[in-house]
C-alpha cells in the first residue's frame, strides 16, 4: 500500500479521498481501498518522513493535500528497483481447501459467487484496457498537469531516461502491461474453477 501511494505522490499530491478513488480504479487485485488502510499505509509514511502535508479549509471544511518528500521519493525509487517476490496471498483460499465440509448446494453455489466477483474484477479491468488512450495523448496530458504545477523537473529527476517523453512511454507500457497481466490472471482463475465445478459434479456422479 505504501509504495502504490508514493507512486501517487510522485505523479502529483492528492488527498486521501483522490487515492481512494485511484485505488478503486486501478488497484482493487492488489490492495484495499478502504479508508482505514489508506490512513494507516498514511501515516506510517509520515512517521518515515517520506511524505508530508498542506491543510487548509475549502467551502467550510478542513482538507489536506499529501505530497512526496526527497526521502519518499529515494524510498520509492530504490524499492521499484527491488526484483518482484513471489509473496501474494489470498487467505479466501483456505475455503476451498475446507470446502469438503459443507454441503454440496454450498459448495456449488460459494464457487459461483466466486466465479461472478472474478469476473466483475475482469470486467472493470478491460473496460479500462479498452478505454486507454494512445500514448502520445497521454503523454501530452501529464506534460501539462507537470507544467501546470511546475514539477516537471522533480518528475524528470525519477527518471532513468533524459527524456521526459520517453520515460512517459515506458511508464505506460509497464501499467498497461500490469493491467494485462490481471486480465490474463483473473481469466486463468475463472477458467480453473469453472474446470473444478465439472471434476465436482463427476465426482459426485
Amino acid at each position: 500500500m505504501e509504495l502504490i501511494i508514493l507512486g501517487f505522490l510522485v505523479v502529483k499530491s492528492i488527498t486521501i479521498y483522490e487515492m481512494r478513488k485511484l485505488i478503486d480504479l486501478y488497484f482493487t487485485s492488489m490492495c484495499s481501498s478502504s479508508t482505514g488502510s489508506i490512513q494507516t499505509a498514511v501515516k506510517k509514511l509520515l512517521d518515515a518522513g517520506m511524505i508530508t502535508f498542506d491543510e487548509y479549509v475549502e467551502n467550510g471544511k478542513n482538507k489536506k493535500v499529501y505530497e512526496i518528500t526527497p526521502k519518499g521519493r529515494d524510498y520509492f525509487k530504490s524499492k521499484v528497483s527491488e526484483p518482484m517476490s513471489n509473496k501474494e496471498k489470498n487467505i479466501e483460499l483456505s475455503k476451498l481447501y475446507y470446502m469438503g465440509f459443507i454441503p454440496e448446494e454450498v459448495r456449488f453455489e460459494s464457487i459461483d459467487l466466486y466465479i461472478a466477483d472474478l469476473v466483475q474484477e475482469r470486467d472493470m479491468l478491460e473496460e479500462i484496457l479498452l478505454s486507454k488512450k494512445d500514448d502520445e495523448t497521454i503523454v501530452e496530458s501529464f506534460i501539462s498537469l507537470f507544467e501546470a504545477d511546475n514539477t516537471i523537473d522533480l518528475f524528470k529527476e525519477m527518471l532513468p531516461t533524459e527524456s521526459v517523453e520517453d520515460g512517459l512511454r515506458d511508464i505506460i507500457f509497464f501499467q498497461y502491461a500490469s493491467l494485462e497481466l490481471g486480465i490474463a490472471k483473473l481469466t486463468f482463475v475463472i477458467d480453473w474453477f469453472e474446470d473444478l465445478k465439472k471434476k465436482m459434479r463427476q465426482n459426485s456422479a
